[in-house]
């Protein structure tokens, strides 16, 4: 056999195209004549075929075969003076490849194609490869998408199969093409695009705390995450497991909605919106206003003063919040007519100082008096209004740093663990003998 070309290949419809010089040799020592030194081989027409014995050679794993008819049946036929009969043909076969697909798009693929008898049993007629000859690929020949790897292993074997009464040993040669997926088309139109995008959904951990382009960033990048997705698995069968190329898509996934997730969690602990606050912007605008103070019997401000954790106290605070003043470390608040000063620690005494672990139970039960009470420190507290978040800090690091252990792990696993595989086209109930 001689392989003039090979392709397409398709994974949807498992199974493999290619032309090929298929050439037969027998003997059959009925057509032996005596020739003359010039005369040891004749070339006889294609239409002799009709009347001379040949073997019923077909496809085991076949879909479908022709042979050339243009200009003429692509055929050819020699008988040499022994009887050995030359049978020589150009097909285009199309065949079966039952495929692996778990390291798609690194993965390999070993095609078979298997020849035998279709009504003769192993002991009227025997295949076997010529030894000299075997399977040859002309040269220059490549694929687009895959290399072939070195010369086709062939192998001549026996075979068991029901043959409709009982069952019966068939001769049968077989070959392998053992082809290996080119990663480049995949490497700039899938890798590269997904780890840019999970890239790109990372800047939202530099934007402000309580800027919602940051929810629209991570959604665009999920979409396109998906939509990539779905061009993928339209040229693939509905497998039951995944293959590598969706484990890394799912990875990509993952990630970004990681950072969708962060995203919230920040946004649960910002304390204020900008437009809640309106400090004055100097001391004396503090002071300065007399209208709309509220008026507090001495007896109970003196009561207030002496306990600067008292809710009513706050509850006052929060309604004259338009007459507050600020510096760097203290609130100032004028109540009938008396400049209140409280430090950063004393407006902080509700709560206390909550550890990380509570943080994060207030966050994730979604606590509103600890919301409120963030709302109410942010208002008071100017040297620490939204400021860059803890989470926020954290993400710039651990987010790249986990995506790129992850995929060392990946590229590692799905590049250096797949071995091509043998598949068994047919179903023979047993092979007997390898000869």
């Amino acid at each position: 056999m001689v392989v003039i070309s090979m392709g397409p290949i398709s994974e949807l419809n498992s199974d493999y195209s290619m032309d090929i010089y298929f050439r037969q040799k027998w003997r059959d020592e009925r057509l032996k004549f005596n020739g003359s030194e010039d005369m040891k081989e004749l070339a006889l027409n294609n239409l002799m075929l009709d009347n001379i014995w040949k073997p019923d050679t077909y496809f085991r794993n076949g879909k479908e075969y022709y042979v050339h008819t243009i200009t003429t049946a692509n055929k050819l036929l020699r008988l040499q003076t022994t009887g050995d009969i030359l049978y020589s043909m150009r097909l285009r076969i199309r065949a079966q490849c039952q495929m692996r697909l778990s390291f798609y798009p690194a993965d390999i693929q070993s095609c078979p194609l298997i020849i035998g008898s279709f009504a003769y049993q192993a002991h009227e007629v025997l295949y076997y490869w010529d030894p000299d000859h075997r399977v040859k690929t002309e040269a220059g020949l490549t694929l687009s998408q895959y290399e072939l790897k070195g010369p086709p292993p062939c192998e001549n074997f026996f075979a068991q199969f029901d043959s409709g009464m009982k069952k019966e040993n068939y001769s049968m040669a077989r070959v392998d093409f053992i082809l290996q997926r080119r990663m480049g088309y995949f490497l700039l139109q899938i890798y590269l695009p997904c780890m840019l995008i999970v890239v790109l959904s990372w800047v939202s951990f530099w934007l402000n705390r309580e800027a919602t382009e940051r929810l629209s960033l991570g959604i665009t990048a999920l979409l396109t995450l998906a939509t990539m997705n779905q061009d993928q698995k339209d040229v693939l069968p509905k497998t039951s497991y995944p293959t590598a190329l969706e484990w890394y898509i799912l990875i990509c996934n993952l990630y970004v909605s990681a950072s969708i997730i962060q995203f919230a969690a920040v946004h649960f602990f910002t304390k204020t919106g900008f437009e809640e606050l309106n400090f004055p912007k100097d001391r004396e605008a503090v002071t300065g206003g007399e209208d709309d103070w509220e008026e507090i019997p001495e007896v109970e401000l003196a009561e207030m003063l002496g306990n600067l954790s008292s809710p009513k106290l706050y509850a006052t605070i929060e309604n004259q919040s338009n007459h507050i003043g600020a510096s760097k470390h203290h609130s100032v608040v004028k109540i009938n007519q008396t400049v209140i000063t409280t430090s950063e620690e004393q407006l902080d005494r509700p709560f206390g100082n909550e550890t990380f672990c509570q943080k994060l139970f207030y966050c994730i039960t979604g606590n509103e008096n600890y919301r409120s009470e963030l709302i109410r420190r942010g208002k008071y507290r100017t040297s620490s209004i939204n400021s860059v978040s803890l989470l926020d800090r954290a993400s710039r690091i651990g987010f790249p740093l986990t995506f790129g252990l992850v995929n060392l792990v990946y590229w590692i696993s799905f590049l250096y663990s797949e071995t091509p595989p043998r598949t068994s086209v047919g179903n023979p109930r047993a092979y007997l003998v390898w000869f």
